[in-house]
This record gives C-alpha cells, sequence and structure tokens, in this order.
C-alpha cells in the first residue's frame, strides 16, 4: 500500500517534504527570507533569471533585502 500510495501522490510529496526542509533553513538562519509565488518574485527580481520553474505552483524562499532566493 505504501509503494501505491506514493507512486500516486509522489508530486505532493516532494513539494511537502521542499516545503518542511525550506521551513527549517528559514527558521535556522534567523533572517529575513518569506515564503512567496515563484511568478512574483520571477517579475521582481533578477534572482530566478536562468531558473527553469520545477511545478505550476511553485514558491520559493526570497529575500527582499539581499535579492536572493534561497530555495526553488
Amino acid at each position: 500500500m505504501g509503494r501505491e500510495l506514493l507512486k500516486n501522490h509522489f508530486d505532493n510529496f516532494v513539494v511537502r517534504i521542499g516545503a518542511y526542509i525550506g521551513e527549517v533553513i528559514k527558521r535556522n538562519i534567523n533572517q529575513d527570507y518569506k515564503w512567496y509565488e515563484y511568478d512574483s518574485v520571477y517579475h521582481f527580481s533578477s534572482a530566478l533569471d536562468e531558473v527553469n520553474r520545477g511545478i505550476k505552483t511553485e514558491t520559493v524562499l526570497y529575500s527582499k533585502k539581499r535579492d536572493r532566493v534561497l530555495s526553488h
């Protein structure tokens, strides 16, 4: 059953793991990074130039102050 569940929901699983790891990093570095929708950062900053979008509803950890993307 576990393999079937993972096979059917792999994309959701990957997104959740990425969000968890990103949140752990965000809390531990204790800087000004916040979660933003990919498109809002892409249109606002050059930090995502030449970065291929992985999924349709991607979010990123972005620092406006540093103009850096930490996670994509």
